[in-house]
């Protein structure tokens, strides 16, 4: 970004022909700089890419929210969080008959719906759903989430039998959303029982597991190996199986050696080294033994890094596998592609207050958070492709969208047509995240060049010029508060945020939801 904000689109006088169909396509945890077209020299995406080349690239795109389901519900309705009242994940959304949500508009016009949700946390039962014929949000026992895969094998079948109708569809892809773990890594920790093999596991992937172990009368050993130990010959342990349960096991007796048994909060872990062992005297009868637990392995820093870079990757291409199905079916050229990130990911770039760096999202408003890719391909463009580097956010996508369409934005819609904004447009930008899943609520307010992150509970200020200091590392407040412009952002975010929190209703997330988000590692 440099130079101040604008958007230098002109709009053309010749008439835009609507596109035959519309697919939305949102890229979940995805950074922008981790993506080709953006500039990122250690990821390859060449699928994404190519719709870059052939589109409209904005490349200062901000989500108002680091948390998926307030997210997309700003995606769907272009509202801010706050005002949809949609502040976490396992949150039921209830948006009533006041609003109306983009994939609605389209199926009032005619158009086949449908919605392919790769993470739990989008669950039609929390209240996204409403416009979508189809809402394809299934998953696997063990886990809470799909591969991009598995959301294609959904989505394919789905595009042969609608070819001939016109259509809008949500697809939503998660890979790089932790676990970092592309599916085809191979396993990571060998497990036998008695010196015989039993199963082999890859751990990165975080899935529950759901171990049976057939026990002889007498004594047993389940054994353990460290396929993959820590790349610096570390001695801390690499693998847990976390909320560990056995299961209708009697007259058993248990010992451990190299595994040590954690019990917090009610729940028990194992940490387990390379040739750990946990050794069963069976007192009775030949019996199965069970055992279910949340297989995790401990990874580095730089193995994080390396493996949300790989898992870009793999949703790149499948990425390019959905772009040949479309090519295949004859959707390619009469398709307007719009594909946006709902959030960004901390990768290590800031650190918490215990001075770890941090890896998620949710918690923090800093730009690695906030700033996503956001990519308009359409055959019909009259302009063509080209590049915006204005102040654009993910409230604006519906808008633009109705608008490439001939269709007038909803009166309620709080984001613009991009491709009808001046170079006056909208340069201010406010950022939010909320508790409980956050550990405290925090607001920010980006005009460039100045972003400054207010957080209530602690009456702090942080403030960071993205010009000279893009990757804000150094927070300038203190030396800069007094000034005019600092002291005028400063007071609209307090006043709004202050607002918000006087008007926030408490939110209540059921077991279910909290048993997810633990897996999904949003709460511990």
């Amino acid at each position: 970004m440099s130079g101040a904000l604008y958007l230098a689109v002109a709009c053309s006088s010749q008439k835009q022909e609507a596109p035959q169909n519309v697919i939305l396509i949102t890229l979940d945890t995805q950074r922008s700089d981790h993506i080709g077209a953006y500039g990122s020299q250690t990821t390859e995406t060449p699928n994404i890419d190519y719709f870059a080349r052939n589109g409209l690239v904005f490349e200062n795109c901000y989500s108002p929210i680091p948390i998926t389901a307030p997210a997309h519900g700003s995606l769907l309705y272009s509202l801010p969080p706050h005002e949809l009242e949609l502040y976490n994940n396992g949150q039921i959304f209830s948006p009533g008959k006041k609003l109306t949500s983009v994939a609605q508009v389209f199926r009032s016009k005619g158009f086949q719906t449908a919605a392919f949700i790769s993470l739990g946390v989008l669950k039609s039962e929390f209240g996204l759903g409403n416009g979508f014929d189809n809402y394809e949000d299934s998953h696997p026992e063990q886990r809470w989430y799909l591969h991009a895969e598995e959301v294609n094998d959904r989505v394919f079948p789905w595009l042969d039998r609608n070819k001939q109708n016109r259509f809008f569809i949500w697809i939503h892809y998660s890979d790089p959303h932790d676990p970092y773990a592309p599916p085809s890594l191979p396993p990571d920790l060998k497990i036998t029982l008695n010196g015989t093999h039993h199963k082999d596991i890859c751990l990165k992937h975080e899935e529950r597991l759901f171990l049976s172990f057939r026990l002889k009368t007498g004594e047993n050993t389940i054994a353990f190996s460290v396929l993959d130990p820590y790349p610096d010959r570390r001695d801390d342990y690499r693998v847990s199986l976390n909320h560990l349960n056995y299961l209708d096991s009697k007259d058993l007796d248990l010992s451990y050696d190299g595994v040590k048994v954690v019990d917090k909060d009610g729940q028990s872990s194992l940490l387990v080294d390379d040739g750990g062992k946990i050794k069963i005297s069976n007192a009775g009868e030949e019996q199965e033994f069970r055992m279910s637990a949340q297989g995790k392995i401990y990874l580095l820093p730089s193995e994080k890094v390396a493996g949300y870079s790989a898992e870009v990757e793999y949703m790149d291409g499948q990425i390019g596998r959905l772009t040949k199905k479309l090519q295949q079916v004859n959707l390619l050229d009469r398709t307007l592609l719009v594909l946006v990130g709902d959030h960004g990911e901390g990768l290590g770039d800031h650190r918490t207050r215990l001075g770890d760096p941090h890896f998620g999202h949710i918690h923090f408003l800093y730009s690695e958070y906030l700033k996503v890719p956001f990519i308009i391909s359409n055959p019909f463009l009259s302009k063509g492709p080209g590049r915006r580097n204005g102040l654009a956010t993910i409230l604006d996508v519906a808008p633009t969208v109705l608008g490439m369409m001939g269709w007038n934005k909803l009166p309620f819609h709080k984001g613009r047509n991009l491709l009808k904004t001046k170079a006056t447009g909208e340069t201010f930008f406010f950022g939010e995240t909320f508790r409980p899943e956050s550990t405290r609520d925090r607001f920010s307010g980006l005009a460039y060049p100045w972003h400054l992150i207010f957080t209530p509970s602690r009456e702090r200020y942080e403030l960071y010029n993205l010009r000279d200091d893009p990757a804000e590392t150094t927070d300038i407040f203190k030396r800069m508060k007094s000034q005019p412009e600092i002291v005028e952002i400063q007071r609209r975010i307090t006043t709004m945020s202050l607002q918000i929190l006087s008007q926030k209703k408490d939110v209540a997330l059921d077991p279910k939801s909290l048993e997810m988000l633990r897996s999904l590692g949003y709460i511990e």
